[in-house]
């Protein structure tokens, strides 16, 4: 039987995922920060995938030695992980200078450093093996620096360039390396992004209006993972995204988003 290990896989994109595997007949290894959704999901799982085998922890993959001590316990519980989804990860909105220090350490530790280390760790092990797939959860908006949400473009711009690197650099021993690029996503980003600030407000309203469903973003991840795409787009936005970073510069690209956001303030 397969294995997968799921990153932030109690909720949205990441609980679709775990719902696409386990059709296919994978044993699940789920981590996430909240135990009520871990709960949740160990529910649904029983009810829908009764054969399946799931092993769902609750962990802070962001804390330092995260990565290792993930690692630790699979090898504890003889769990050799075929294929890895880091989809942990998480935006706030609002004024860069105006968002709380250690909410802003939180996210760019989850988003850069705590995948970064979960690629190292189990990225030596399918090298060793000579086989695997990981798939990063990166985004359109590491494409487009906008407003109101500078950080978290990029840390995304971090995971979109940072896979495609890894990827080249493990391609000839078989373990493949993808990054899935969504747009806004239906799911509990809005709540966690949300600003208290006029411009964490209004960058909510810009975002809120062009939402896909998490369950669409996970089926065209699942889908370009399994064709071995590199970069995976939903639908033709990635496409679009990069043809406007041909067009324009970042600083052009950052000053339409301005008055986007002045425009929703405004309304």
């Amino acid at each position: 039987m397969k294995t997968v290990l799921i990153t932030g896989g109690g909720s949205g994109i990441g609980r679709q995922f775990c719902r696409l595997f386990a059709a296919d007949g994978y044993r699940l290894v789920v981590f996430s920060l909240v135990q009520e959704e871990l709960d949740d999901l160990s529910a649904e799982l029983r009810r829908d995938f009764p054969s399946i085998e799931s092993v769902l922890v609750q962990k802070d993959v962001a804390r330092d030695g995260a990565a290792d001590e993930v690692f630790a316990y699979c090898q504890q519980q003889q769990l050799s992980i075929d294929v890895l989804v880091n989809n942990a990860g998480f935006c706030a909105f609002g004024d860069h200078v105006a968002i709380d220090g250690r909410r802003m350490e939180s996210m760019l530790k989850l988003n850069v450093l705590g995948l970064t280390q979960m690629c190292r760790v189990f990225g030596e092990d399918m090298k060793r093996r000579g086989g695997g797939k990981i798939l990063n959860v990166g985004s359109m908006a590491g494409y487009i620096p906008t407003v109101g949400m500078a950080a978290y473009c990029a840390s995304k711009a971090y995971v979109n360039n940072f896979s495609a690197g890894l990827a080249a650099e493990l391609a000839d021993y078989g373990v493949q390396v993808s990054v899935l690029c969504p747009p806004a996503t239906q799911s509990k980003f809005m709540a966690t992004a949300k600003g208290d600030d006029d411009t964490g407000k209004a960058v909510e309203k810009f975002v809120s209006g062009k939402m896909f469903s998490a369950e669409d973003v996970a089926k065209a991840g699942y889908k370009g993972l399994f064709a071995g795409k590199r970069r995976i787009s939903v639908t033709g936005m990635l496409r679009f995204s990069m043809f406007m970073m041909q067009l324009f510069s970042p600083d052009a690209l950052a000053n339409m988003t301005l008055k986007q956001v002045k425009k929703h303030k405004a309304a």
